[in-house]
């Protein structure tokens, strides 16, 4: 989950680390107070540059490498 201290982390050094992984085939950060994800996810062997942003108890994702659906409103169940 994102917090405010490592904001800069996640989508900067960290994001870019974990991007250059040749296994890694999805990188989510998920915001702690919303119901926001950003997803980047390998298309063709790369990542694209700007992530997918999916907002909204009522929305879902699909995770294709691992064969998932989810639901943000099961992700933030009991938090917001």
């Amino acid at each position: 989950m994102l917090s405010p201290g490592t904001l800069h982390i996640d989508f900067g050094d960290k994001k870019r680390e974990y991007l250059s992984l040749p296994t890694l085939d999805s990188y989510l950060i998920v915001a702690p107070d919303e119901p926001r994800v950003w997803i980047w996810q390998r298309i063709d062997g790369e990542f694209p540059a700007e992530p997918e942003i999916v907002e909204g108890a009522d929305r879902q994702f699909v995770l294709p490498a691992l064969g998932v659906e989810i639901a943000l409103g099961e992700i933030y169940r009991g938090i917001l």
